[in-house]
């Protein structure tokens, strides 16, 4: 079954708010540093079904842009997904040649 969203032009203001609220929630979340697959699994399939409304109004594209650098941040930063990954493949590393 193939997922349809209205037409960006047939979006009400309430709507294109509601969507604003849904990027800046994810951005929010993002700053955590946590939930990083459940923020980008989320983010696939609400871009999926919303992304032309996305690219269609000025103040999602600002959402979005916003939510991009902080989503950037969180992989890069220090605390970020890259640092935690690298931790982990040196303690794998360390096991693996301790046995």
């Amino acid at each position: 079954m193939a997922l349809a969203a209205p037409s960006p032009r047939d979006l009400a203001p309430d709507d294109v708010a509601l969507l604003g609220t849904v990027l800046d929630f994810c951005c929010a979340e993002a700053a955590t540093s946590r939930n990083f697959e459940l923020v980008q699994s989320f983010l696939h399939l609400f871009l999926q079904i919303h992304g032309e409304s996305v690219s269609h109004y000025a103040e999602l594209r600002c959402s979005a842009e916003n939510l991009k650098q902080q989503l950037a941040k969180s992989w890069s930063g220090r605390a970020g997904v890259d640092q935690q990954l690298q931790e982990l493949r040196c303690v794998m590393s360390y096991f693996a040649s301790s046995f």
